[in-house]
Order: C-alpha cells, then sequence, then structure tokens
C-alpha cells in the first residue's frame, strides 16, 4: 500500500502510481489519519470534465468529505456491500487509526467466489456422502 501526505501534489501522486503500477493512493493526514484515497480514475475523470490539474493542485484539494473505512473484522460481505452503497472502488482498513491495508473492489469479489466456491464444495461432498451431518451454520441455511 503507497500513501502520501495531504500536502503531496497532485502530479507526485499520479506520478507515484505509474512509477509502481498500482491504481490508488492513501491520502494520510495528521497522526497517520486516513483523509481519503485518490485514484488515476478518478483524476482523468476529473481531468476529462474539468481540464487539465494545476502543478499547485495537492491531494488536499481533491479529499473531500469524511473517507469511506473499515475495521479489520469487516467481512468480505460488509465490504462489498459499503463498496456498492458508497460507489467507492478502494476501501482501507484501519486499525488504530493507521491503516494497514488498502482492499479493491477486485479483492472483494475474489474472496466471496473463493468463500463461495468452499461452501459449494462442502455441500457437494455433503451431498455424496464423504463429509458427514452439514454443519450447524450450513445446516440453517440449508433449512430455510
Amino acid at each position: 500500500m503507497w500513501a502520501l501526505p495531504l500536502h503531496a501534489s497532485i502530479r507526485s501522486a499520479l506520478h507515484a502510481m505509474h512509477d509502481n503500477s498500482i491504481g490508488s493512493i492513501v491520502v494520510i493526514g495528521a497522526s497517520d489519519r486516513v483523509c481519503g484515497v485518490v485514484s488515476e480514475r478518478e483524476r482523468l475523470q476529473q481531468i476529462a470534465s474539468d481540464g487539465e490539474l494545476s502543478a499547485r493542485t495537492t491531494l488536499s484539494d481533491l479529499v473531500t468529505g469524511e473517507p469511506c473505512t473499515v475495521r479489520c473484522d469487516t467481512t468480505a460481505r460488509e465490504c462489498f456491500e459499503l463498496m456498492a452503497a458508497k460507489r467507492v472502488r478502494y476501501l482501507p482498513i484501519v486499525a488504530g487509526g493507521a491503516v494497514h491495508v488498502l482492499v479493491s473492489i477486485g479483492d472483494i469479489v475474489r474472496a466471496l467466489v473463493d468463500d463461495q466456491r468452499f461452501a459449494i464444495e462442502q455441500l457437494l461432498g455433503y451431498i455424496a456422502g464423504s463429509y458427514g451431518p452439514l454443519p450447524d451454520t450450513l445446516a440453517v441455511a440449508t433449512s430455510r
């Protein structure tokens, strides 16, 4: 995960994204507080609609409002629902006020697909008779 301070220029953020083959930068304020996420896609859309960004444009000029973050114990499903509702593609996972990791919508979708694949394999094993009784969580879900 890459992070830059609020006072960094948008150009330095775009160069960091390009040089490191990443699509976003976490913007950090005082005491390592997450102030937002800046992505290449958002900046390209802004340039297309507003014209070229000034060389003096800083990340603080682009970050608005309270950033969308989650705690380490947030499930992939909860992350997915939040990202869909807020229409964000990146989500900082925060603990103790500091960012631990930045996940993308692609990361979340992969985790959900892996969970579903595992559940399907377990159910197929149960149907084939090789696993014994269903665990309580699956038995409740399938009895509905």
